[in-house]
């Protein structure tokens, strides 16, 4: 059995991300996506990519120092700033829908 503050952290798990308007930021983790790698890469409370750890610190504060654990969650305003212009997918496929377009993701 499960306790609230569980039952609670695998509902949010296993929930889609969406901004403030309702737009869909990132779908959610699918069931039975707890393989050890990825248990350990995702789930584990620590941050255990480095890479993404890197990005926060130099550039989202320029803070070598940054304990990104402390970080909070405002995505809106990570989205916003988008530093050096990387965010290059912009969520838009209605043109290429509009030509029936197929998409094949593996």
């Amino acid at each position: 059995c499960l306790l609230g503050e569980q039952a609670k952290a695998i509902r949010t798990i296993l929930s889609p991300l969406y901004n403030p308007e309702g737009e869909l930021w990132f779908p959610r983790q699918h069931p039975s996506s707890e393989d050890a790698v990825t248990l350990r890469a995702m789930y584990s409370g620590k941050p255990s990519i480095p890479h993404t750890a890197d990005w926060f610190r130099y550039i989202h504060h320029n803070d070598s120092n940054l304990d990104v654990m402390k970080l909070n969650s405002n995505w809106v305003y990570f989205q916003a700033v988008n530093p050096f212009n990387i965010d290059t997918w912009k969520g838009d496929l209605s043109r290429f829908k509009s030509r029936n377009g197929k998409l094949t993701i593996y």
